[in-house]
């Protein structure tokens, strides 16, 4: 305090909602959990391979972007960090494979294409509607700060 803290990163259940509330933070930013809602816009086939992928199965690589950002593992990914190379700056980086993807699109290889997810990708399980998500992880944040947490934890000045 005064300055509000978004926590980011790991957060896919009302249990890590409420973990970071906990600890002080006043909203947070949820990504992995929403990509694979019947909303997200993005390809069946990678809201697919988040649902299939395990923790253990994400990377975090600048092949993409330029900047780090966690993908599920591919074997495009899996030869760019073996070969060590360093990726330019973001913006340059995306121009300088844009026709990789390209080629990789037309060729029908989807699973070489950027695929965005959080390691929380582990713990999904089926795609939702973005409201049945949000009001799963809300109820159960509330009820874990409500009753389990405060049964927990005593605070005296």
């Amino acid at each position: 305090a005064p300055t509000p803290v978004l926590a980011a990163g790991g957060i896919a259940s009302g249990r890590a909602l409420a973990g970071v509330l906990a600890t002080g933070a006043v909203a947070a930013w949820c990504g992995t959990a929403f990509l694979v809602a019947e909303e997200a816009d993005q390809p069946d086939l990678q809201k697919q391979r988040i649902l299939d992928a395990r923790a253990e199965d994400t990377v975090v690589t600048r092949l993409y972007s330029g900047k780090t950002m966690r993908n599920i593992s591919n074997p495009l990914i899996e030869a760019w960090e073996r070969e060590g190379l360093m990726a330019l700056p973001m913006g340059l980086q995306a121009a300088l494979i844009r026709d990789l993807e390209h080629s990789a699109r037309e060729a029908g290889r989807s699973d070489l294409l950027m695929n965005a997810a959080g390691q929380t990708s582990g713990m999904l399980q089926e795609r939702r509607p973005a409201a049945e998500i949000l009001e799963e992880m809300v109820a159960e944040a509330a009820e874990i700060l409500a009753e389990g947490l405060a049964s927990r934890i005593t605070a005296s000045l």
